[in-house]
């Protein structure tokens, strides 16, 4: 005969059994069958501009990723943060999983693109690729660097470089087709970029120009760290600088064309 004392005496064993066999069971948790794995929302290569969304999954009690943050998803959107990511996930019975490292990459912006006139013809920087739009409409164009105007209007390109990161120009206003070519000026519009930099920086020339240009690079104070004469350069042509080895600070640049004085700042901060 069981009596309650008895009953009450089974329950407190069972209970006993339960909770050792949770204990064991805690003691000899298996991690090899946790499997993290990192997943992009959308894909892990973009231009500056938009970003990359990393998540690490759901169901985990905590998240360290190797950037340190403690979140399940983490956002990518800078080409600075560009490289290899992974996290470090823990369950709620304690296991610690490291994910596959997931490579992101954010592409520079392509820089703008710039497009003379000659005739009745434009001409666009150099590009990878070029779509040309007539009043707000593509044209049915090839990939080509350039267009002749058959008609006045409102023209611009769509450019892209080799990693397809994709700029416009400013638009083009064609109210009168020329009858000849015009003769080349002596007006040197010039292009500094990129701006700021560590000191490498490229000069380009974005008009027709015959002659050669005569430049120098000044600090603040006046005091001349480079001169030299740029020879002959050609529309589009770029002129690579390096004031690498000047402290960093704002420098002039102030190039003399035979007629004009054009004067660019550069700053120099890495």
């Amino acid at each position: 005969m069981i009596t309650r004392t008895n009953t009450t005496v089974l329950v407190l064993i069972c209970l006993f059994f339960v909770g050792l066999h949770s204990v064991n069971a805690q003691g000899n948790i298996d991690c090899s069958s946790l499997k993290p794995r990192i997943m992009s929302l959308g894909c892990v290569n973009t231009c500056e501009g938009g970003s990359i969304t990393l998540d690490a999954g759901d169901g985990y009690a905590d998240y360290l990723w190797n950037d340190g943050s403690k979140t399940r998803t983490i956002v990518i959107n800078s080409s600075e943060a560009s490289g290899n990511y992974h996290c470090l996930v823990q369950s709620a019975s304690g296991c610690k999983v490291a994910t596959e490292p997931v490579k992101v990459t954010i592409y520079p912006s392509a820089l703008k693109p710039y497009v003379i006139r000659q005739g009745n013809k434009l001409v666009s920087t150099e590009a990878a690729t070029y779509r040309w739009f007539y009043n707000g409409k593509p044209l049915p164009l090839a990939n080509t660097r350039e267009v002749v105007c058959t008609e006045v209007g409102d023209y611009k390109v769509v450019i892209s470089n080799e990693n397809g990161c994709s700029a416009a120009s400013d638009v083009t206003t064609i109210d009168q087709l020329a009858m000849a070519q015009p003769e080349h000026g002596k007006d040197a519009r010039l292009r500094v970029y990129p701006n700021p930099s560590d000191g490498r920086i490229a000069v380009q020339l974005l008009s027709e120009f015959d002659g050669d240009i005569d430049y120098s690079i000044t600090d603040e104070s006046g005091k001349v760290v480079m001169q030299s004469t740029w020879i002959a350069p050609k529309v589009f042509d770029i002129l690579q600088l390096d004031i690498t080895n000047q402290t960093n600070g704002v420098y002039f640049l102030t190039a003399l064309d035979g007629v004009d004085i054009v004067t660019e700042k550069i700053v120099k901060i890495k």
